[in-house]
């Protein structure tokens, strides 16, 4: 073959074939086949070609290869000036660029392709072109010669296209062609994340009508002012992505179960971040409001509402709230569990008061953080707030004080309203109270004449007024036919709570009516239990007819303090009632006139006898004692009060009241009566004649007393005077009262105690040991402490005087033991001399009344060793500069560990008491003990007596092998048939109920019982009973013993020869009996004789009474 080379002069390339037989063997072109070309032709041909060269001029030469010089063809050139054909050599990069998510329309401002760049890159990694991008994504290279080039993307503000940048692109370009690629890059989009919560509760909801989701959000693009829509899943999270970059307002559009619309617009930015991110996010978070809610209870008698009803009190009643349903979350409740103070959410009272505990049916009940609410006393309503929805119950547990609990379950539910409502007012609940009531029963007889009987009566008329403040209406009773026994005479009502007076209004002709009664029903709180009385006496003294009964409030348990009372009063039940009253009206008696006057300075006092029989006192606050006398307000005047009543059968008339000073230099003034008097210092009546005072009727008057001298006595004395209207018999009465302005005098206390909230004492040296609680100022009983740690020491110190004190000087010494109290610290300061000063480090001045604390730190106590301290305090008068003093002393011990010990006691009778044990008792130490044998028990003749016995463990360690024997000490008789509670073995152990020898634990005790046959007239029984035993930790051994004595009295001997025991009247009555006893019957007949002598003269009453008189 032959290879061509070719002249490179001016040769810019050669240009072959597509299917070309050509290839290059340097430094020529080699055909690979054996034609060739015989003729020109317009086309390329594979083993043609065409240099191009700048200048047309052109040399082959040719050379043989592989030594073929034999085998050859000849190449023809041909040497062209023109081409009959246009020759292409150049082609175009098209590029029309978009984004996968939006194409080129659905975006913002915050994508563009402006800006947009791409590199055109040859083999060489050469840059050849540049492309720069149109609004519309669109550019075209410049002619580029064939071949195959990359398209790199770039842009000098990557942040305004929003776009990511493309990966490379390899494109190959053709001769006369444009290329067109259509790029799609990715555009930047967001994703909003928003996370919602409880304001109170965060994603621990409080209970299952609460929830997270469902919240819907409206998001709302600045940018281009689109919105979408999201809602909050379970666990309160909505999000929305494929966002366009942007600024987004977040508004909430509803709000989930049991939350408002308190989430709060927000804003969101979803911002390029560089040209590899694809996806920007956006976050906010924020609080819903939980709903909660409110309801208040209003509390109502059922017959007055509002207003008071007798003597009631609905002011005390206390409710308590629980849950109405079941529920999950974090504050999961079943239904009827009580809602607590510290329960999610936290309760907030409203209206009322918290209350600890109270008397429930008798019982003290501690409520701890229950909710328990005592009513408001102006609105009578207990309401709460702060309530997580859900349903609840208001049970009344304990009544106002005259009142049945309310045995109704008032239901309320806290249901959400609307999105904006954050606390739900829940429906108003009213409970109605039931007053307790008092059946009155009264059975209505007139005596006969001479006392010869009675007999009922109808149509007597008796009222019932209510009185001290008591509020009712006048109940009327009418005898009748009693419908049970069909009586006459009877009459029945019912009265509400409070104080009554009943007083016969109609009565019969010719006969007395019966006195006034006063009933009154009170509740004593501290034992729930009701009292009824009913009395002659206006102050309720002295009653004639009383019943008690229990009140069980909300408890399903007994009262315990039922003995003895008639019955329970609750919601079914709330009438009581007072034994059947029974009056006797009698015929008239002669009218005695009686008058009572009566005086006190507190307030108007009671009637007493009057006619002058009255003791010093007779009535509260009367101060007629002129050793007593009141101690007034210095320097203030005093309220006196007067009361004149009839205490006669008629009626009274020409009144008198005269009221005198008896002692001192200050009189009484300004004295006023309900009535006026005349010139002569008779009462009148309303009519202006002078007052007729009907029997049972006062009137009251008022004075003052000026303020009295300091340390002055002033006695007054008010008498008055009256006549019987009937009988004209004059009747006087009079009453002293006695005052005096004591000087005032300083006073200081001080308390020292394991408590915190030390009570204060009298002071001044005038109190008793343990005068306050945890005192332990006795040295016999000290506290206890706890081994080997310290105890908190608490001081008090309290102006118990009448004046301010100052120079409060407080000095603690130890007494007994070698430890001291110290570290001790005071509300106030000490100076450098030991008196206490305020904040302005002057002498502290302590107003009477006031108080101030300390506490100091006592170390840990040696076993066994007593302590002993001493706090004294030392103080001045401000005003009379008198000085006092008081002191307190405390006493503490580590007390020993407590070794074993075994007690046993026996007695007749009874199970005895334990003692101390381990022969440490004196005889008699327990009832029925008799273990004296010169006191012995009193056997009864002809009966066998029951001996009990009781084992106690008295130490501080369980007791085993317990073993008791009983032994006769004196007399023929023993005990026999002895058991104990628990059975023994053939070795006298006492067993328990596993069979094994029992462990008795330090308290514990057990009894036993035998019997002790007749004993023989005169003979004295003795007997011991011996009890050993074992500590269960120490080993060690105690033992115990008691005697007990018994015998049958001899009976007083009747002698065998009644002369030795006669009358010595000399030797004929001594050896002549029967002359003794004709003497014996001669005294009988004379005594008979004399008592023959006398009348007996008999008084008619209701019953009769005898009186002999000698004629």
């Amino acid at each position: 073959m032959q290879r061509a080379t070719l002249d490179t002069s001016g040769a810019k390339g050669i240009i072959v074939s597509p299917d070309t037989q050509l290839s290059i063997d340097p430094p020529g072109l080699v055909a690979n086949t054996t034609g060739a070309v015989n003729a020109d032709s317009k086309y390329l041909t594979a083993l043609s070609y065409i240099t191009l060269r700048q200048y047309n001029s052109a040399a082959t030469q040719y050379e043989y290869t592989a030594n073929q010089i034999d085998v050859h063809c000849d190449v023809v050139v041909g040497l062209f000036g023109q081409y009959p054909f246009k020759l292409e050599v150049k082609g175009k990069i098209a590029i029309d660029k978009s984004t996968l998510q939006y194409g080129k329309d659905e975006w913002n401002n915050k994508y563009s392709f402006e800006g947009l760049e791409f590199d055109v890159i040859d083999k060489n990694n050469k840059v050849v072109d540049t492309l720069k991008l149109d609004r519309d994504g669109k550019a075209t290279s410049k002619d580029l010669l064939v071949g195959t080039y990359t398209l790199k993307e770039k842009s000098g503000k990557w942040a305004a296209t929003g776009q990511t940048q493309h990966e490379d692109i390899q494109v190959t370009v053709e001769a006369g062609k444009t290329v067109t690629l259509d790029v799609k890059n990715t555009a930047v989009t967001g994703k909003i994340t928003i996370k919602k919560s409880g304001e109170f509760s965060g994603t621990d909801l409080w209970n299952d009508r609460y929830s997270l989701a469902g919240n819907v959000f409206i998001l709302t693009s600045k940018t281009d002012g689109k919105t979408y829509e999201i809602t909050t899943n379970e666990k309160g999270v909505a999000s929305k992505e494929r966002l366009p970059l942007g600024d987004y307002i977040i508004e909430e559009k509803t709000s989930s179960p049991g939350f408002v619309n308190t989430f709060g617009k927000k804003e969101v930015s979803l911002t390029y971040q560089d040209k590899e991110t694809e996806i920007v996010f956006g976050e906010t978070s924020g609080t819903n409001r939980e709903v909660t809610g409110e309801n208040t209870l209003q509390k109502v008698d059922v017959d007055t509402e509002k207003s008071p009803n007798g003597k009631a009190n609905m002011k005390t009643a206390k409710y308590q709230l629980f849950y109405a349903d079941d529920s999950t979350g974090s504050s999961a409740h079943k239904k009827g569990d009580p809602v607590k103070w510290t329960d999610v959410p936290t309760p907030k009272l409203l209206k009322g008061e918290k209350v600890k505990e109270a008397i429930i049916g008798g019982n003290k009940v501690n409520f701890g953080d229950s909710v328990v609410i005592d009513i408001d006393d102006e609105a009578l309503q207990a309401a709460i707030g702060n309530l997580s929805l859900g349903k609840y119950e208001w049970l009344e547990v304990d009544a106002g004080a005259g009142y049945v609990t309310d045995p109704t379950r008032h239901v309320f539910e806290i249901k959400k309203k609307d999105d904006k409502t954050a606390v739900v007012i829940a429906e108003e609940k009213t409970s109605l109270e039931q007053i307790i009531n008092v059946l009155l029963r009264l059975d209505k007889s007139l005596t006969l004449p001479e006392n010869q009987g009675g007999s009922g009566f109808n149509g007597v008329e008796f009222t019932a007024f209510p009185i001290n403040g008591t509020v009712a209406e006048p109940v009327v009773l009418k005898t009748g036919i009693n419908p049970t026994s069909g009586e006459d005479g009877y009459a029945e009502a019912k009265l509400v709570f409070g104080d009554w007076k009943l007083q016969e209004t109609d009565g019969v002709a010719g006969y007395d009516n019966v006195r006034d009664i006063y009933i009154r029903m009170t509740v004593d709180e501290a034992t729930d239990k009701l009292l009824i009385i009913a009395s002659f006496n206006e102050d309720f003294s002295d009653p004639f007819n009383k019943r008690e009964f229990t009140l069980s409030d909300s408890s399903s348990e007994k009262n315990p303090n039922a003995e003895g009372t008639a019955g329970n009063l609750d919601s079914t039940n709330f009438v009581a009632s007072l034994s059947t009253i029974r009056f006797n009206d009698n015929p008239e008696k002669p009218k005695e006139p009686g008058i009572d006057v009566e005086k006190s300075n507190v307030e108007i006092p009671g009637a007493g006898q009057g006619n002058k029989q009255d003791k010093p006192n007779n009535v509260e606050n009367d101060a007629d004692d002129k050793e007593t006398p009141v101690i007034v307000t210095p320097s203030e005047p005093t309220d006196i009060f007067f009361k004149i009543t009839n205490t006669g059968n008629e009626d009274l008339t020409n009144i008198q009241p005269v009221d005198k000073t008896t002692e001192g230099s200050i009189s009484i003034e300004k004295i006023k009566w309900e009535f006026s008097l005349d010139e002569k210092g008779f009462v009148l009546g309303e009519n202006g004649q002078v007052l007729v005072l009907k029997p049972g009727e006062s009137f009251t008057g008022k004075g003052t007393l000026p303020a009295l001298p300091e340390g002055e006595l002033h006695g007054n004395l008010i008498t008055v005077t009256a006549t019987g209207k009937t009988s004209e018999k004059q009747v006087e009465d009079e009453d002293p009262w006695y005052g005096i302005d004591e000087p005032e005098e300083p006073g200081i206390d001080i308390e020292k105690g394991t408590s915190s909230e030390l009570e204060a004492g009298q002071g001044n040296k005038q109190d008793k040991p343990n005068n306050v609680d945890k005192d332990f100022d006795d040295k016999e009983a000290p506290f206890a402490v706890t081994s080997g740690k310290p105890t908190d020491i608490f001081f008090k110190i309290t102006n118990t005087g009448k004046e301010p004190l100052s120079n409060i000087k407080p000095v603690d010494k130890t007494t007994d033991g070698s430890i001291s109290i110290n570290e001790i610290t005071w509300d106030f300061k000490l100076n450098k001399e030991g008196f206490i000063v305020d904040e302005k480090d002057e002498l502290l001045v302590l107003k009477p009344g006031e108080s101030f604390t300390g506490k100091g730190v006592l170390p840990a106590l040696p076993k066994g060793e007593l302590h002993g301290n001493l706090i004294t305090v030392e103080a001045t008068g401000t005003e009379s500069k008198k000085p006092v003093t008081d002191e307190d002393p405390f006493y503490a011990l580590d007390p020993e560990p407590k070794g074993p010990g075994i007690d046993v006691e026996k007695a007749s009778g009874a199970a005895p008491e334990a003692g101390k044990g381990n022969k440490e008792d004196k005889p008699n130490n327990v009832n029925n003990d008799f273990d004296d044998k010169d006191k012995p028990a009193n056997v009864e003749t002809d009966k066998e007596t029951d001996i009990y016995f009781r084992i106690t463990n008295t130490g501080g360690e369980p007791l085993t092998e317990i073993k008791p024997v009983d032994k006769t000490t004196a007399g023929s008789i023993s005990i026999k048939e002895i058991t104990w509670d628990f059975a023994m073995n053939d070795k006298g152990i006492i067993l328990g109920k596993d069979g094994k020898p029992l462990v008795l634990q330090p308290g514990e005790t057990f009894i036993g019982k035998g019997i002790l046959p007749k004993l023989p007239v005169g003979e004295l029984h003795s007997d011991t009973i011996t009890v050993e035993a074992v500590g269960t930790e120490s080993k060690t051994s105690v033992i115990d013993e008691d005697t007990w004595h018994g015998l049958v009295p001899t009976p007083e001997l009747i002698p065998s020869n009644p002369a030795t025991y006669l009358p010595a009247m000399g030797a004929l009555l001594s050896h002549y009996p029967m002359i003794a006893g004709v003497i014996l019957i001669l005294l009988v007949t004379a005594t008979y004789l004399i008592l023959q002598r006398r009348t007996r003269v008999s008084t008619m009453t209701q019953q009769t009474t005898e009186y002999y008189i000698e004629k």
